[in-house]
């Protein structure tokens, strides 16, 4: 099989983004709109990897949305989530590493800013996910002397 990378409005109108691709999207809608959105990476309660989206609230309150489905668990439905436990967390800017003594979703902390909890790495800018910003700098149209 063949890796192909798809438009965003590719993936869209056709449906056919997989999960991994829905949650990266759904991430950066949430971010678009201001929430602070990461992309989890863990396992599901029937051990099969996966991604989600988490978004904090106040006090770090977490709220999980399905990217595929778009249904999202607040801490209420804590007896619903479909989620085992979390490794890792990402977003735009920053990745963070899940060191708690037990990973599972109903007891680890979301409060990422915590080091005892979790572990800030390092991307190398090179390396950073995105387009390195390369400042273009505009001028003025030239007119054409041959045209008058």
């Amino acid at each position: 099989a063949s890796e192909c990378s798809c438009l965003l409005h590719t993936l869209l109108t056709t449906g056919t983004a997989s999960k991994e691709e829905a949650a990266l999207l759904l991430c950066g809608l949430l971010l678009g709109f201001g929430l602070d959105a990461w992309v989890c990476v863990g396992r599901l309660k029937t051990g099969e990897a996966h991604m989600w989206v988490l978004t904090r609230g106040a006090m770090a309150v977490p709220c999980f949305w399905e990217p595929i489905t778009g249904v999202r668990f607040s801490q209420a439905d804590a007896a619903v989530w479909p989620y085992m436990s979390v490794g890792s967390v990402f977003n735009h800017q920053r990745l963070f590493a899940n060191c708690q003594a037990d990973d599972s979703i109903p007891l680890t902390s979301f409060m990422l800013e915590e080091p005892s909890m979790w572990l800030k790495l390092e991307v190398p800018p090179a390396e950073a996910p995105g387009p390195a910003w390369v400042p273009l700098e505009l001028h003025p149209p030239v007119p054409d002397p041959n045209q008058r």
